[in-house]
């Protein structure tokens, strides 16, 4: 698609396509080109069937401004937990196209057969004449045969003879292009319709000389001009006489139409007749029609994806499926497993887990819980159950499926690796990161015995366990992984090849973590390199290459250049998504966070207010982005001394902060500390002390507050209270340290011994 199609018979080719495959690049995506601007504009608008396949990671949201809420298929996902890609796709395919036996079924439907005989250059009137036909409710259900049919490698001449053999009548499409010399109509097709006796109609779509036209194709009958109404009627009446009424009405019958104009099988491709015809067999009881609908608007074939449409038509056949065969038959279960599969990937995890209970309950009452079928739907419950957090019950079901699916079919049978997985993600979900880590070293060695450790199951197994260890605190071993993972990457995939891009950007985030951000920079600005190099400096995965290395560089002190790489950032996700887009305001509040620490404060306050305004408007005044926006705001006023607009700013921030995160949170902290500061540094010194002995009636005794929180509260109060002549509040509040970590207060030691020696009740720290 990607060289332009000739314009006079563009949209008739298009027309005619079962399924556009769309491979998805970042150019397809934001360089004008024919095969996005006008290829897959028609076969959307025409609602032709699509297969989008991402050929390129970090393209997700660049897609859906193209491609909306569409399904894809990924072939680089690294997620686990997710189907497996050649799975979705041989599933994806078999809800599109018909089997052979199908199209027999199709065929043998037909009323009847006309063959339609053209020049190839006449392809726009061909289409014409078919869907004349087709328009007429009596000639719904009669086959047009042409060329275009034909089975490439095979003979004309014997397919030609078989389909005269099986068709009606003749249709001659007439136009000038027909008299010249030389043309397979003329000595080929017209000759053998002559020699088969079968009845010849030519229909003069086009002023053609008629003398030449005799002279040209021996006694030629009589043709109709269809640019006279009474002509087109006379045409419409011949093709009728083969046309029958008594099936008109029969499920069955109208579904195998309708499956003929999805297809276009001996048919023009015309979705809205198909789904209309499908949709009647299903009313009227048709189970296959009523799957058929299921999936159609489940993947948006032909139609409009429509998730609840498609659950309908589920649910209508999952009751027939119950009323004829029970509802423990495996048809129902499948069924219905398909059902909670739709509710999960609507994110509606409740409904789907009460479907999934349900039909494992009833597999295991008709085929015992030790049945493979069982166990594969006792893994999908542990994994919705981990979805919503419920963790015991995911980690109960997750193990009895692993271990029953292993003593049946082997360790190193996919659904076992996959229950594995599983398994290994409930541990690691929990928190408990050290059995989590000893079953994905598990599973990355059975991996690599039974698929290679070049194998994708391999590099997602060393992916998990080098995040785990990672989660862990224990850096070393998550380097370690990480180098391993690249090596393995370089050797298998290449040094550039996007697993290996993504595993160096991963293996920098780790050594930021543990401190070593020389070392991270070094290899973020060479990712970063890379990826302009090979992909460019808009690609998505290079502006996220950036965006690290800007925040890196920012941590390191480099603030300056940071802010000026984030501004870029910033623009980019503007231009692409919009300036009131969540990701374009989220960049934008970071954006002021990067310039208050640098020495342009006119343009950081510019910055923070436009974030704290966007922010207020696109996710509202109580969200956490909006909440970041506006205490940056307000610390960016105070650090410019402009207290009346800072402390209010602060205030609210603060009791926002309490309801939304906690007392416990780090960031609960770190506003209580600036709007103290802000107080005192206003002259308002008694409103400072209020405020820190409210929090610590509220926060220290109560327990609310983080430890860390809490010491910062009796140090300060403390401090605050030997100011003010009260010795006595004072000590205690030193006393209380003892019940901390001395680690926590050491840089308060020696005024804790001197509270304490002034007010007579001298002590040893704890």
């Amino acid at each position: 698609m990607a060289e332009p199609l000739e314009e006079e018979n563009r949209e008739t080719d298009l027309a005619r396509m079962n399924l556009f495959v769309v491979p998805v690049t970042f150019r397809l995506l934001t360089e004008p080109c024919p095969a996005m601007d006008e290829d897959i504009a028609f076969a959307l608008k025409q609602n032709i069937p699509i297969l989008p396949v991402l050929w390129e990671t970090g393209l997700e949201e660049l897609y859906q401004i193209k491609f909306g809420d569409r399904q894809y298929l990924f072939p680089f996902s690294q997620d686990p937990t997710e189907i497996r890609y050649e799975e979705k796709l041989k599933n994806y395919l078999d809800s599109v196209l018909l089997s052979e036996e199908m199209a027999k079924r199709v065929r043998a439907a037909f009323d009847a057969y006309i063959f339609l005989s053209y020049r190839k250059k006449d392809r726009r009137y061909a289409n014409e004449l078919i869907r004349m036909i087709h328009a007429d409710p009596v000639c719904r259900d009669i086959a047009v045969w042409f060329d275009e049919f034909l089975i490439p490698g095979e003979s004309f001449k014997e397919n030609i003879a078989h389909i005269l053999q099986d068709s009606r009548l003749l249709a001659l499409l007439v136009t000038p292009s027909l008299l010249e010399t030389p043309n397979f109509v003329m000595d080929q097709e017209y000759p053998a319709a002559r020699a088969s006796g079968i009845p010849i109609l030519p229909v003069e779509m086009k002023k053609t000389g008629r003398w030449q036209l005799k002279r040209k194709y021996r006694a030629i009958p009589r043709c109709l001009d269809m640019n006279r109404p009474d002509a087109r009627q006379r045409f419409l009446e011949s093709i009728r006489r083969y046309a029958l009424q008594d099936s008109k009405d029969e499920p069955a019958h109208n579904y195998l139409m309708g499956l003929a104009y999805l297809n276009g099988i001996d048919v023009q491709t015309d979705a809205e007749q198909a789904v209309k015809l499908i949709t009647s067999a299903a009313e009227k009881g048709l189970p296959e029609a009523m799957e058929k609908l299921w999936n159609m608007y489940f993947y948006g074939t032909s139609v409009k994806t429509d998730y609840q449409t498609s659950l309908y038509w589920m649910k209508k056949y999952a009751e027939y499926c119950e009323k004829q065969y029970g509802e423990d038959d495996p048809e129902t279960l499948r069924v219905y497993h398909n059902i909670a599969a739709t509710y999960n990937f609507m994110e509606e995890h409740g409904t789907a887990l009460e479907i999934q209970q349900r039909i494992y309950d009833m597999s295991a009452r008709r085929v015992g819980e030790n049945d493979m079928a069982t166990l594969l739907m006792l893994s999908n419950l542990g994994k919705t159950c981990l979805t919503l957090g419920r963790y015991q019950e995911a980690l109960k079901k997750c193990t009895a499926a692993y271990y029953g699916l292993k003593k049946l079919l082997g360790k190193n049978d996919p659904h076992v690796i996959f229950a594995f997985q599983n398994l290994a993600r409930c541990y690691d979900e929990m928190g408990d990161w050290t059995q989590a880590a000893a079953l994905y070293e598990a599973q990355y060695k059975q991996c690599c015995d039974a698929q290679g450790e070049a194998s994708d199951d391999a590099f997602s197994a060393l992916s998990s366990l080098a995040a785990c260890y990672r989660k862990q605190g224990n850096y070393d071993k998550s380097i370690a992984l990480g180098e391993k993972y690249i090596r393995d990457s370089e050797q298998y995939c290449g040094k550039d090849h996007q697993r290996t891009l993504t595993a160096r950007h991963d293996l920098a985030l780790v050594l930021a973590e543990k401190g070593e951000k020389e070392k991270a920079l070094t290899i973020l600005r060479e990712v970063y390199s890379t990826r302009c190099e090979l992909q460019g400096e808009d690609h998505p995965e290079t502006i996220l290459a950036l965006s690290n290395l800007s925040q890196t560089a920012f941590e390191l002190g480099d603030k300056e250049n940071a802010a000026k790489a984030f501004s870029r950032i910033y623009k980019w996700r503007e231009e692409r998504f919009g300036e009131d887009d969540p990701r374009t305001v989220r960049t934008l509040i970071t954006l002021g966070v990067m310039l208050f620490s640098t020495t342009d404060k006119s343009q950081a306050i510019k910055i923070s207010r436009e974030a704290y305004e966007k922010a207020v408007r696109c996710f509202g005044a109580e969200n956490p982005e909006t909440l970041r926006a506006q205490y940056n705001l307000a610390f960016t006023l105070l650090d410019l001394q402009l207290y009346e607009e800072a402390i209010p700013l602060l205030e609210d921030s603060l009791e926002k902060a309490e309801r939304k995160l906690g007392m416990q949170n780090p960031k609960y902290f770190l506003i209580l500390q600036e709007l103290l500061r802000a107080d005192w540094m206003s002259g308002k010194q008694q409103k400072a002390k209020d405020l820190l002995e409210r929090h610590y009636e509220h926060g220290v005794k109560d327990k609310m507050a983080a430890p860390e929180t809490a010491v910062w509260i009796i140090t300060n109060l403390a401090v605050l209270r030997r100011a003010g002549g009260n010795l006595s509040g004072a000590a205690a509040l030193c006393r209380e340290l003892d019940s901390y970590d001395p680690k926590l207060y050491e840089h308060f030691l020696k005024d804790r011994e001197a509270i304490l020696r002034e007010s007579g009740n001298s002590g040893s720290p704890a």
